[in-house]
């Protein structure tokens, strides 16, 4: 059975290139916007959450308002921007920091988001 993952981004050509990539070794579902991904996250349980920082204009850091819901419930959650947010990332109880180009140059060697591997937060 595949794993759960949510994947929060707001940018519709990222999430095609994500889907491309992951489908095969999780069962993807995605979310635009923080008020979605907290509906997603209500509704389904998730094994881990790939999200990006920047959602939109009005909450341009809601990633990080994801990470703390994320760990709240127990699930491990990964952070993926342009820009370096890592210290806000890791701070807010991350699992692991990612620029989007590291996270598609992985992808492109075939290597596998570890982090998202992760069982639960203790």
């Amino acid at each position: 059975m595949k794993r759960k993952l949510l994947i929060v981004e707001d940018k519709d050509d990222f999430i095609e290139y994500l889907s491309e990539n992951l489908k095969k070794e999780y069962s993807l579902n995605f979310a635009k916007s923080l008020e979605i991904a907290k509906m997603a996250m209500d509704l389904r349980y998730y094994d881990a959450i790939l999200t990006d920082v920047h959602l939109t204009e009005a909450n341009p850091l809601g990633g990080i308002e994801i990470i703390s819901l994320a760990k709240s419930r127990g699930i491990p959650c990964l952070v993926m921007s342009k820009e370096n947010h890592e210290k806000e990332a890791m701070d807010s109880g991350a699992c692991g920091f990612l620029f989007k180009k590291e996270l598609i140059s992985m992808l492109k060697e075939g290597k596998k988001l570890s982090c998202l591997s992760v069982a639960k937060y203790e």
